[in-house]
């Protein structure tokens, strides 16, 4: 684990509208099992940032590219009385936290592409990953990792192609991390705070920031079964994607990812 940075914690901690303890590391495996670690302690409330990851994780066990430039942030948040539909919406809520954080902060727009990446310019800004465990209370708790390139310069060869920055994408220079790690905190917040009260406007923004709607994509089951082709319509209101297929039938994907990159 890297050096703890007191002076952005507390930089961080004094733009915050609602109560959490911040850690800011130098660098960490991966902030979401540093964050899971803490809540099996039973210390809760927290957000942990890191300059770098060294096992930076994404969904299906995939590794996520983290090098020094990014935002990799961690939140925890608890699901009230194991609502499942509720874990499925942190997801969503999330992203579109993410998103209005980024608008707010830069002024860059960006979009969503399900389930939990975020697009500009048709390439992944970022991705989102949620996990859950019981903690010593007995209480469910998840940790939701938000990973962003803000100032990254470069990419490795094989993800370079589909990969971008908000520092790519305007040149000229660097972006206050310690300042938008801020503005996602009370983002994300204040969009839990909505599903908590089963506000239905997450969602709403959720299906308007996404950009696989009305695409035809590839859909990649979970388990592994046969990919296809389908025609995205719409979310429903736990997040789930609802594609039209070439059969004629319709799905509801509550697992798996699609892609509408060209095959």
């Amino acid at each position: 684990m890297g050096l703890y940075n007191k002076a952005e914690a507390d930089m961080i901690q004094e733009m915050l509208q609602s109560k959490r303890s911040i850690e800011v590391l130098s660098e960490i495996d991966s902030t979401n099992t540093y964050l899971l670690s803490h809540l099996k302690n039973g210390h809760y409330r927290r957000a942990v940032i890191a300059h770098r990851q060294t096992g930076g994780k994404g969904r299906l066990g995939r590794s996520f590219y983290s090098p020094e430039g990014g935002l990799y942030i961690s939140l925890d948040t608890e699901i009230p009385g194991d609502d499942e539909k509720f874990f499925r919406l942190l997801t969503p809520a999330a992203g579109v936290a993410a998103a209005r954080a980024i608008s707010v902060s830069t002024g860059i727009d960006v979009g969503l592409k399900w389930v939990n990446d975020i697009e500009l310019g048709g390439k992944k800004l970022g991705g989102i990953l949620a996990q859950s465990t019981v903690c010593p209370d007995g209480v469910r708790r998840a940790v939701v990792g938000i990973g962003i390139n803000v100032n990254v310069t470069s990419f490795p060869d094989e993800i370079s192609s589909r990969a971008t920055s908000l520092l790519l994408h305007r040149p000229g220079g660097t972006f206050n991390i310690n300042e938008l790690a801020a503005v996602i905190i009370n983002s994300f917040d204040h969009y839990i705070s909505l599903i908590y009260a089963g506000d239905v406007s997450v969602i709403e923004s959720y299906r308007s920031l996404l950009t696989t709607i009305g695409r035809t994509v590839t859909v990649i089951p979970a388990n592994d079964a046969p990919r296809y082709t389908a025609t995205a319509l719409d979310v429903s209101d736990d997040g789930s994607l609802i594609v039209l297929c070439d059969d004629g039938s319709r799905r509801m994907l509550d697992s798996g990812e699609v892609s509408i990159r060209a095959k």
